[in-house]
């Protein structure tokens, strides 16, 4: 049996038409690619967009919106007015336990005298009655302050009536540049409760704190979380620490570059404030005698940096706002 092989020679139409569909399918798959690159760059670019809208809308919707006391993260710091001090006459002062006022190892009293930046600035220099007290590597640091007040200020007689339910002073939330911890603060007349906080105003360290107002920090804390409790005023200032040189228990700071904030308004003050704070056993005319020999125009007399809030920034700010709703 013969085997037969048949041969086609491909004609020239057959090798046109070959080219031709080869040209189409290349140009087919090159343009289905194309649009396929197109429609996933898209897809990308709405994918970038969503993702962008959802970043920045909670910024926008917090612009829009008063800032209340639980959305203030209590370790924001300004960063403002920061510089580190260094001294070679000073003394190491160890960190301050947190405790309340019954177990400090030192009761003290406090004198105050407003004074000039130019008095500020020969007190500091006085180095061989006072000298500076380091803490982190420095004798000044900034703090920051918030106060807190419970509803809306009341009045009586004009007297404005701060926080003063039972016997509590002030209520506030205190932190320091060079310090990483946040505090809050429940200062009475005689006395000062203080507690380590975090970012959240939890409370941390708890076996720390008096078992007697432990209950009293929870629930003022919870407060000012859930906005019943609100914040008043807020300040900032520099503070330089020294210490007395033949007594380190007797301490000196002077606050300068005070600010502060209450609701649309701010103020800076243009003198400084001079603390001294002494133990209860020393008298009060004995460290009049210390400052006699500086040559300085110190007179003290009874100040509050909260006191001088009210009565110049909130006070006014208050009455008008009233003034405001009076239907004449």
């Amino acid at each position: 049996m013969k085997s037969i092989s048949i041969f086609f020679k491909p004609t020239q139409k057959t090798i046109t038409l070959k080219k031709i569909f080869i040209q189409y399918m290349t140009r087919s798959m090159t343009f289905f690619n194309y649009n396929v690159l197109v429609l996933l760059s898209f897809l990308s670019l709405l994918f970038l967009l969503f993702i962008l809208v959802l970043l920045f809308q909670p910024q926008k919707q917090n612009q829009d919106q008063e800032p209340t006391a639980a959305s203030r993260n209590a370790c924001i710091k300004n960063q403002d007015n920061v510089t580190m001090c260094q001294s070679e006459n000073a003394y190491i002062s160890e960190k301050e336990k947190l405790l309340d006022s019954k177990n400090e190892l030192l009761e003290r009293e406090t004198i105050k005298s407003v004074i000039t930046p130019q008095v500020s600035a020969k007190l500091m220099k006085q180095h061989n009655i006072f000298r500076p007290s380091m803490m982190y590597g420095t004798f000044c640091n900034n703090i920051y302050t918030t106060y807190y007040d419970f509803t809306e200020c009341s009045y009586n007689n004009n007297i404005f009536e701060h926080v003063n339910k039972e016997d509590i002073k002030r209520v506030r939330i205190r932190h320091y540049y060079f310090d990483p911890n946040s505090f809050f603060e429940i200062k009475y007349k005689k006395h000062k409760i203080r507690v380590q906080i975090d970012c959240d105003f939890n409370i941390l360290d708890q076996e720390k704190l008096d078992p007697n107002y432990k209950q009293l920090v929870v629930t003022m804390l919870r407060k000012i979380k859930s906005g019943e409790m609100k914040e008043l005023f807020y300040n900032e200032y520099k503070r330089f620490s020294f210490i007395y040189k033949n007594d380190p228990s007797i301490r000196m700071t002077i606050d300068t570059n005070i600010k502060i904030k209450y609701m649309n308004l701010e103020q800076t003050l243009d003198f400084n404030i001079l603390e001294v704070k002494y133990p209860v056993d020393i008298p009060e005319k004995r460290i009049h005698q210390y400052f006699d020999e500086i040559d300085a125009d110190i007179e003290f007399t009874d100040f509050s940096k909260v006191d001088y809030t009210i009565h110049n920034m909130i006070v006014p700010e208050k009455y008008k706002a009233r003034l405001e709703n009076v239907n004449w």
